[in-house]
């Protein structure tokens, strides 16, 4: 049995919808919440999904809480769950000087969110617990209900309004359905695996071209998308990220391009 924490987030829905079971009540900074689920669950392999992920947030108030959750949490569930745990991370562990990445080049966050998860990729990546894997993916767009970058240009493309868009942001855009696929795969693997995988979209772009690839799926004017070099919010983002695909295509992982993901999403709808 697979269990999910952060089931309700955008990730976590959608391997619930796969047959993942929500360790619901599960609180990754109480220890005691951690030991009364996982032993009420009996899951072989838990997708940590649990964590802060909105990058602006992790550098106002809420940055102690990030780490918290994010670092401190995975060790709690690290130190007090016996099994196996697939951690979900993410290119945010990189500065975006040299992307995208492989899995052996050093990471340099260069925001809270970044610095976070690299805490709890330290606690993933320990010897003494040899089948724990850090995932690392980028760019999750795709789940109902959920606000992303995909729904953002849609909405601003449906109402005739301009929408700005760095030029000079890259990453792989990833359909939150085919990352959760590739995971339940990756546990479901009869082999030994690496500590580190990459699993995101096969395309690494800008964000702007991701705009007008969205424009030209969903039937909508490309004109209102204005390409800018400043890129919003509050925390650094790395521009020149995103992930190399090389190791999770030897190991068969599933892996889709972003016309892919995207035509999924519309089909879907």
């Amino acid at each position: 049995m697979i269990g999910v924490t952060g089931y309700e987030g955008r990730l976590g829905q959608k391997l619930v919808e796969l047959g993942c079971v929500p360790l619901v009540g599960l609180d990754v900074t109480n220890p005691a919440s951690i030991i009364r689920v996982t032993r009420k669950m009996d899951c072989e392999t838990i997708i940590h999904c649990a964590a802060i992920t909105d990058v602006d947030k992790c550098e106002d108030a809420n940055s102690e809480v990030a780490v918290i959750v994010n670092g401190t949490g995975t060790r709690n569930l690290r130190m007090n769950y016996p099994g196996r745990i697939i951690y979900v991370s993410t290119d945010y562990v990189f500065d975006g000087l040299r992307g995208p990445y492989t899995e052996n080049a050093k990471p340099n966050p260069i925001s809270n969110y970044g610095y976070s998860k690299l805490i709890g990729e330290a606690w993933a990546r320990q010897n003494e617990h040899k089948t724990d894997i850090v995932i690392r993916t980028t760019i999750l767009y795709g789940t109902k209900g959920k606000e992303d970058f995909v729904t953002k240009v849609i909405s601003q493309l449906s109402e005739g309004k301009e929408i700005s868009v760095p030029f000079n942001l890259y990453g792989n855009p990833t359909y939150t359905k085919h990352l959760a696929e590739a995971l339940v795969y990756i546990c479901n693997l009869k082999v030994d695996l690496p500590k580190i995988i990459n699993v995101a979209g096969k395309d690494v772009i800008s964000r702007y071209s991701f705009a007008r690839m969205i424009a030209a799926t969903f039937e909508l004017d490309h004109t209102w998308i204005i390409p800018v070099k400043e890129v919003p919010g509050e925390a650094m983002r790395p521009l020149k990220a995103g992930l190399k695909l090389g190791l999770a295509e030897k190991l068969g992982i599933p892996l889709y391009n972003v016309m892919e993901g995207l035509t999924d999403m519309k089909n879907e709808q």
